[in-house]
């Protein structure tokens, strides 16, 4: 596991396993960007990042796709930190049935803002990797937290029974719209030139 500050108020929890980042984003009230997958202490690992920041009030879990490995720790850890999850509606019914429950208490529309009293998060529906993957923009640092839309060393897959590859072209085509300095992925290291990355993947 490492630990990283990318910005202020963007603090970062690469976990062993599958190498899955978390992300906790930090205005006066604070919000977490996906949660692993719940195994071999990976949990603990993103607790104690929230706890050395003072354990402050969480108002979401926001999960960016369906996958095991970015939602598998979402119940327990909203469990230890008194937060609710969120997801795109197309996301949801997959997520409740992995964890055998309704875990996903909140539905994010595009455009959605999120008011953490300080920082600023804006939902983009990002379709393609699955049908319901979404991506997070930080206004204040312009940095866009992409899930496995756009990871930091290598390019996404697209399964026909989940994602579409027309729907991520146009994800991909619509992002170059936005002003990024960073994108943040699920897996891998930082993006730091974002609209070059984005055209090459395209």
């Amino acid at each position: 596991m490492t630990l990283s500050e990318l910005v202020p108020g963007v603090h970062c929890v690469t976990l062993n396993g599958n190498g899955n980042n978390v992300y906790l984003v930090l205005g006066k009230r604070a919000a977490f960007i996906d949660s692993g997958d719940g195994t071999d202490g990976d949990t603990d690992k993103i607790v104690s990042l929230w706890r050395s920041l003072g354990s402050p009030h969480v108002d979401l879990i926001i999960l960016t796709h369906r996958h095991y490995d970015h939602v598998g720790g979402a119940a327990r850890l909203a469990n230890l930190t008194g937060s609710r999850i969120a997801s795109s509606f197309d996301e949801k019914s997959h997520i409740d049935q992995f964890s055998n429950s309704e875990v996903v208490q909140q539905v994010l529309e595009h455009g959605d803002l999120i008011d953490l009293d300080g920082a600023r998060l804006e939902i983009l529906l990002t379709p393609g990797h699955t049908l319901g993957s979404i991506s997070i923009m930080y206004y204040e640092e312009k940095v866009l937290f992409t899930g496995d839309t756009i990871l930091g060393d290598s390019n996404t897959t697209i399964m026909y029974d989940q994602g579409d590859m027309e729907l991520y072209l146009n994800s991909l085509s619509n992002l170059q719209g936005y002003e990024i300095r960073l994108i943040a992925p699920g897996h891998g290291p930082v993006v730091r030139r974002p609209m070059v990355e984005i055209k090459r993947i395209i």
